[in-house]
C-alpha cells in the first residue's frame, strides 16, 4: 500500500513539474513587459550632490573609526 501511495505521489509530483516547465505560450509571451532598457534601481546611485551633509559626515565618522579599528589590528 505503501508502495503504491509513494508511487502516485511522485507521478503527481513529475505531472505537476512538467505542467510548469513547458515553454510560454505566444500568448503569454505577448502579455510580458519589455523590459530591455530598463535597470534595476539598485544598480544606480544617487547623485553625490542629493545626500544630505548629516549622512556625509555619518559616513565620515564611520569610516575614520573603521579605519581606526584596522590600525589598531594592524590589518
Amino acid at each position: 500500500m505503501d508502495k503504491i501511495l509513494l508511487s502516485i505521489t511522485v507521478f503527481a509530483i513529475f505531472l505537476i513539474l512538467e505542467v510548469w516547465s513547458r515553454p510560454p505560450t505566444p500568448e503569454e509571451i505577448k502579455e510580458q513587459p519589455l523590459n530591455a532598457d530598463s535597470k534595476d534601481d539598485y544598480d544606480t546611485l544617487p547623485a553625490f550632490s542629493m545626500i544630505p551633509e548629516n549622512i556625509k559626515e555619518s559616513f565620515k565618522k564611520q569610516k575614520i573609526l573603521y579605519l581606526q579599528l584596522l590600525q589598531q589590528h594592524h590589518l
